[in-house]
């Protein structure tokens, strides 16, 4: 039984053709909640004694505090003001274009049918081309080496 050149080089192929394919999970925002989120933040509620617990490393007692030290509230303000959300978010965009930028480029394989003008006696006017597209990416990383 022959095995053709063609069935070797597609079996070789796959597994590497199909390792570096990312997944996307889509998040649905909600600005209706957002505003919501935002607007409900209080002194007085539990959310802003776990976020003065965590950033000042004790609790606070009573809750709410009857006089308030300059470190809470700065902390307070923090917790209150919506540009932090953003630049926490813009923060976590950076992040994830760092990963995604150390990632393996995907490859790709392109088939076409092509129209051959002039084909030799009896063969077909139209062929298959394909082309492959395998980025080399240690071209890309010699300069940090």
């Amino acid at each position: 039984m022959l095995i053709s050149t063609w069935t070797i080089a597609c079996a070789g192929l796959t597994p590497g053709l199909s390792s570096s394919c990312a997944v996307y999970h889509a998040k649905p925002i909600s600005p209706e909640q957002a505003v919501a989120g935002i607007e409900s933040r209080s002194l007085a509620g539990t959310h802003a004694k776990k976020f003065l617990k965590k950033k000042l490393r004790h609790q606070v007692v009573p809750w709410p505090p009857a006089r308030w030290t300059f470190a809470m509230l700065t902390q307070v303000a923090y917790y209150c003001h919506p540009a932090i959300d953003v630049a926490q978010a813009e923060f976590e965009i950076a992040r994830a274009a760092m990963i995604s930028a150390g990632e393996r480029a995907n490859p790709a394989l392109t088939v076409t049918p092509k129209f051959v003008r002039n084909p030799a006696n009896g063969a077909s006017r139209w062929i298959l081309g394909s082309f492959a597209d395998i980025p080399n990416s240690a071209y890309f990383r010699m300069d940090t080496r």
